[in-house]
């Protein structure tokens, strides 16, 4: 009983400093970010992601730099505490403050492209918050004002994002895309910059129906309204 009990302790002993051991960080995963990478000695430093960009062939380069610090280590990876986006450039400086936190700050990084056709690049920030986050905007969105000379956010896009990809066709349209699981469902719409908004053009989505086919329906915009065009079933084979 005695050895059994004297067992039991060191199994629990080893438990404990199992879950004390704190692994590094993720290594850097983007081209468009520097990292300040941590050490053995800190697990929590500060990082910046930075990157430069032309946004219009007649202006001079902005520097964008995501501010923020490590918070601590959990199941999934490390918490990035985002304290918000510096924007610098020749005679430029705009700060945005843009308080939360973000699993996996290596998956943290800019991209850009035209959402509006204005002829002007905007901004795309990734976030990463995990599979347990799924249902959250996955990206800050900021485009640029002509009028104001400044970097406005945009929420339509970022409730768009919620959840699904953002993408921008060549033709100058907005694209979101989903995806439930391989073999459960996904979906794909198609959006136009008119007045000041997003609005829907086209839209598709398809479903197992588990019965050995596949549903898909196709939506158009019609007279201003999203409208069901047609329906296809295909068997799975």
């Amino acid at each position: 009983m005695k050895r059994l009990l004297l067992t039991i302790l060191a199994l629990c002993l080893l438990l404990v400093a199992c879950g004390q051991a704190k692994p590094l960080p993720p290594e850097e995963s983007t081209a468009q970010a520097t990292t300040t990478q941590a050490t053995t000695e800190s697990y929590i430093p500060e990082i910046e992601h930075t990157i430069t960009q032309q946004i219009h062939p007649d202006m001079p380069e902005f520097t964008f730099t995501v501010l923020g610090e490590f918070v601590y280590y959990h199941l999934w990876g490390w918490t990035f505490e985002m304290e918000g986006v510096e924007i610098t450039g020749e005679d430029f400086s705009q700060h945005i403050e843009k308080p939360m936190e973000v699993f996996w700050y290596a998956n943290i990084g800019f991209s850009f492209a035209d959402f509006t056709g204005a002829g002007y690049l905007d901004v795309q920030l990734h976030l990463y918050r995990g599979r347990t986050m799924s249902d959250e905007p996955s990206a800050l969105f900021w485009l640029w004002d002509t009028n104001t000379q400044q970097f406005v956010e945009n929420e339509q896009l970022r409730e768009i994002s919620r959840g699904e990809r953002i993408s921008v066709t060549d033709d100058g349209h907005v694209v979101s895309y989903f995806s439930a699981g391989g073999n459960i469902g996904r979906a794909r719409t198609v959006y136009a910059y008119e007045n000041g908004e997003f609005v829907q053009v086209e839209r598709w989505s398809t479903a197992n129906q588990f019965d050995g086919t596949w549903q898909t329906w196709y939506y158009e915009r019609i007279n201003g309204e999203m409208v069901l065009v047609r329906t296809e079933v295909e068997t799975i084979e």
